[in-house]
């Protein structure tokens, strides 16, 4: 099976030499847990470690005794999947010409581990790290001693260097890595291509592998795409699970999804859970695909049948989809659905970003003075109304007060305001007044689409139950009738013999990707006839230009 698995990460400080043990199958690395040796290590070496270690690992060692600081970075670690088509030596072959080719200026360990895959042991998990340092040789200058290795690089007045080599910043950058994994992409579909196998891996997303299968009209291949794509899950999570994985897989392989269904509810652990499902629905797909190679085999005079419940599982699947969708963009559209969206409020948020949320506060503030004042007039009001004369005059001492306070502060508000009441901020708050109000208008409208679309599924729903099963009387009775093969039942329909099963799905696959509301009535009604046994309509007579 062609997998695809590139991955590039930083070494902790001061684990540089356990690394190199681990991978080298050295020390306390040497034996599993239960005593056993390990016997996965097919290959290993060492390039460019420089003349005054002794070997890889003294050179990983002095790493470590080195490169203390928590945040440095003394390796960083590739781990890829090698392709099980080739055979061990081609691959060694191929590792080596890909080490030569980008780590020829640095010190690095290629080791390559082959053993039995942990849930298939029928096939070969076998795999590559490189440990390399982002320390880049430079010819030019004297190899630096084991003292100056690990220290800052750096140029005297004299123009004589000082200190080892410099670590190269391209290996910080993500676009180095996302080079790396689609060149190699490349190296293992040539691979493949010289050795005339036809399989293919990507570097790619699921998500964007499906939407290229679907631009480039490989529908069979969308339809296998069109899963979700599988978060990582530890290993040791794995290895403790390695029963209950491997017992959900031989029920999902032998079509005992009930059981396979049991052991995904009692599952607690989120990551597992999500992992065992992925494989459910990767194996359904399969089989699907299978199933329907061997009835495009078939003669088209053979009539096929399509179950009821397929199609609506289906339909309730993209249901579930939109429900989503609509519940995220209800939660994005209510967030926003009071928000004044005016020429003033714009502007005040320009003021308030530019001001660092000082504006705001002033803003708070005077609303808080405000209150106060307006509380504190009433009261005097009436005090003075109750004949309570002392107590209204405290209040109303205190309401000239927080009038005073408010001048005070609307003057400071409208000397931050002044500078931004220029033209080319008012247009600013404008125009994006009117972008705001855009988004707002656009979210309401698409949530409406997919309420639409929601309700237009329904009513495909509804069709396909209310349809009665399309049935031949030559078939379905007589001496010559054809006895309804094991799982058929009542409500499975047959189709024309112009169409086979495969077709017909895929044709409701791509009704299903493209419907729209405003679409969704012609669909009904050119693309339902073969599940819907309904009476045809009388045809309509003209005479001279009138209806009748």
């Amino acid at each position: 099976m062609a997998t695809y698995y590139y991955n590039m990460q930083v070494g902790k400080a001061a684990h540089s030499m356990s690394k190199h043990d681990y991978l080298t199958r050295n020390g306390k690395y040497q034996f599993i847990s239960n005593g056993v040796e390990r016997e996965d290590l097919i290959f290993q070496e060492s390039n460019n470690i420089p003349s005054w270690a002794e070997d890889a690992k003294d050179f990983w060692n002095e790493s470590d005794l080195n490169d203390t600081n928590i945040k440095s970075r003394p390796f960083r670690e590739i781990k890829l999947a090698l392709p099980n088509e080739l055979t061990e030596q081609e691959n060694i072959e191929l590792m080596k010409q890909y080490c030569n080719t980008h780590f020829a200026n640095h010190p690095y360990t290629l080791v390559i581990h082959s053993k039995a895959a942990t849930l298939s042991p029928s096939e070969t998990n076998i795999h590559a790290h490189i440990m390399f340092s982002e320390r880049e040789i430079d010819r030019n200058r004297k190899e630096p001693s084991r003292e100056e290795y690990f220290k800052r690089s750096s140029i005297k007045k004299d123009g004589t260097f000082s200190g080892g080599y410099k670590k190269n910043r391209i290996w910080v950058q993500k676009e180095t890595l996302l080079s790396l994994r689609k060149e190699w992409e490349e190296i293992i579909n040539q691979a493949y291509k010289d050795k005339n196998i036809n399989k293919e891996i990507s570097s790619d997303t699921i998500k964007k592998q499906y939407e290229k299968a679907i631009e480039s009209g490989q529908l069979e291949k969308a339809e296998l795409l069109k899963r979700p794509a599988q978060e990582r899950i530890d290993v040791s999570t794995i290895y403790k699970n390695k029963d209950k994985i491997v017992t959900f897989k031989k029920y999902v392989d032998n079509g005992y999804y009930d059981e396979a269904k049991l052991i995904l509810e009692l599952e607690s652990d989120p990551a597992l859970k999500e992992k065992l499902a992925v494989m459910k629905y990767t194996a359904i797909l399969k089989d699907i695909q299978h199933r329907k190679q061997q009835e495009q085999s078939l003669p088209k005079e053979i009539k096929v049948r399509i179950s009821k419940l397929d199609i609506i599982k289906e339909i309730n699947t993209k249901q579930q989809e939109l429900l989503h969708q609509i519940k995220t963009l209800e939660v994005e559209y209510n967030k926003f659905k009071h928000v004044s969206y005016t020429k003033e409020s714009m502007l005040d948020s320009i003021i308030n970003t530019r001001t660092k949320g000082e504006y705001r506060k002033k803003l708070n503030k005077i609303h808080a003075i405000k209150e106060k004042q307006s509380l504190a007039f009433k009261q005097y009001q009436e005090y003075k109304a109750a004949g309570m004369t002392k107590e209204a005059n405290v209040k109303f001492e205190k309401s000239a007060m927080l009038t005073r306070e408010l001048q005070t502060h609307t003057q400071v508000v409208n000397k931050i305001r002044e500078p931004y009441l220029q033209d080319k901020y008012q247009e600013l708050a404008k125009s994006l007044a009117k972008e705001y109000e855009s988004k707002q208008v656009q979210r309401y409208n698409h949530l409406q689409q997919l309420r639409k679309e929601y309700e237009v599924y329904n009513k495909m729903k509804y069709r396909i139950i209310k349809s009665k099963p399309v049935t031949s009387n030559k078939q379905s009775s007589g001496p010559n009738a054809r006895p309804i093969a094991v799982g058929e039942s009542k409500h499975t329909m047959v189709i024309n013999k112009s169409a086979s099963i495969a077709n017909r799905l895929n044709k409701f696959s791509r009704l299903l990707s493209k419907l729209s509301p405003s679409n969704g009535k012609d669909i009904l009604s050119s693309n339902m006839r073969f599940m819907d046994d309904t009476k045809k309509k009388p045809r309509e007579r003209k005479n001279n230009g009138i209806e009748i």
